[in-house]
């Protein structure tokens, strides 16, 4: 392995230990709860009683349904989408470090659990779910430029579309990578 791929090697192995810790957990449990208890909020109140969520936004893939999509949301729900759109910029890091800190916290309750003892798919699942966030920043950017200036562009709402189908593709593997990571230990404790 070259010097610069050690050094990376060595850095990301720092920050996995940094995230092994009950603090980390429990801070991005309870930033990651909280956000997501507002953003259902006010997917409520833009959609309405019988509107659709920003899901069908996310995955609406062509003109037709998103602006279907947006017609469901009554006079006011682009404005409160566009007057709240901040909020679900500070998502993504909060459940990048979730979906980071806990299998780290599960793998270091392993028996045996060292810095030495760190594997190559613990690295990635370090980083994955922060790339599931850039997905997610490119999805909304994409949307607050659709909505803003009113470019209603197939292109570019397939484009925001794509890119939240590999944010949630991303999240679900991270989440399997998790819950595999818990079983592991859970496993070991009662066996």
């Amino acid at each position: 392995m070259s010097r610069p791929a050690r050094t990376a090697e060595a850095r990301l192995d720092r920050i996995y230990m940094a995230f092994t810790g009950r603090q980390a957990i429990l801070i991005s449990v309870a930033v990651t709860a909280l956000l997501t208890i507002v953003l259902n909020r006010i997917d409520t109140m833009m959609a309405g009683p019988n509107g659709m969520g920003v899901a069908y936004l996310q995955l609406s893939f062509s003109r037709e349904y998103f602006e279907t999509v947006i017609a469901s949301w009554g006079p006011g729900g682009v404005d409160i989408f566009l007057r709240t759109i901040w909020i679900d910029f500070l998502y993504p890091p909060a459940y990048a470090f979730l979906l980071s800190s806990a299998p780290a916290f599960f793998t270091a309750k392993k028996s045996g659990f060292s810095a030495e003892s760190i594997v190559s798919a613990d690295r990635v699942f370090l980083v994955l779910p922060f790339a599931a966030a850039l997905f997610d920043y490119t999805e909304n950017i994409l949307h607050i430029i659709i909505l803003k200036k009113h470019l209603f562009n197939s292109w570019i709402i397939f484009a925001a579309s794509s890119a939240a189908s590999i944010k949630w593709l991303l999240i679900i593997v991270c989440l399997g990578f998790f819950l595999k990571r818990y079983f592991e230990v859970r496993k070991e404790y009662r066996g």
